[in-house]
């Protein structure tokens, strides 16, 4: 038994000896044969082409609309331009929120996998579950400010109108959630999906 072990492990060596070892050139082949060939990648590309799309359009939107009634308002003498502060936050902030929200019903649909039930899910937590809360206790301020439509709230003000709230939301607060929620919402979509289908 230890002939032939002995045997196989020197066929063996004589055969990687023979072998050219692998060029620069091999590995990009194989790393492109790779790329291309995994379904998950096109996914991702067609995600995050949709993502950089959406933002797009929600940004056109979103400035024209500004555009148009500044236009207006300044007809009347009340228009405030571009670089008033906190003009430009407030584009900002009106421009994510529809591609915010968007992950974040991504995230709800692949962990929830069910239309009806994601559908509500997102509505209450989002839409219904701002009004229920209010800030004069320090929790429920808490957990109104780390909401997406609290935060975009607390972003399209200019000057501080929440100076007189007890526990007021801060502009930073306000964008760490504009960026964490779809930031979450993506990584729950992940985990769900590897999950689920593999």
């Amino acid at each position: 038994m230890t002939s032939t072990t002995t045997q196989q492990t020197a066929v063996s060596t004589a055969v990687r000896a023979t072998e050219p070892g692998a060029r620069f050139r091999d590995l990009l082949a194989a790393e492109w044969i790779k790329l291309w060939s995994l379904r998950s990648i096109s996914w991702a590309f067609g995600a995050g082409a949709l993502v950089i799309t959406a933002i797009n359009i929600s940004a056109a939107v979103a400035g024209t609309s500004f555009g148009v009634t500044q236009a207006i308002l300044s007809g009347r003498g009340i228009g405030l331009p571009l670089g008033y502060p906190g003009a430009l936050r407030a584009v900002a902030a009106s421009a994510l929120l529809a591609p915010v929200c968007a992950l974040v019903g991504m995230g709800l649909g692949a962990l929830i996998r069910h239309t009806a039930t994601t559908l509500v899910t997102f509505t209450g937590i989002l839409l219904l579950l701002p009004f229920l809360l209010n800030d004069r206790h320090r929790w429920s301020s808490a957990i109104l400010h780390a909401l997406p439509r609290s935060a975009r709230e607390r972003l399209v003000q200019t000057g501080d109108p929440f100076e007189s709230a007890p526990y007021p939301a801060t502009i930073s607060g306000s964008w760490i959630v504009y960026a964490a929620w779809p930031l979450a919402a993506a990584v729950v979509a992940v985990v769900a999906v590897r999950r689920h289908d593999l």
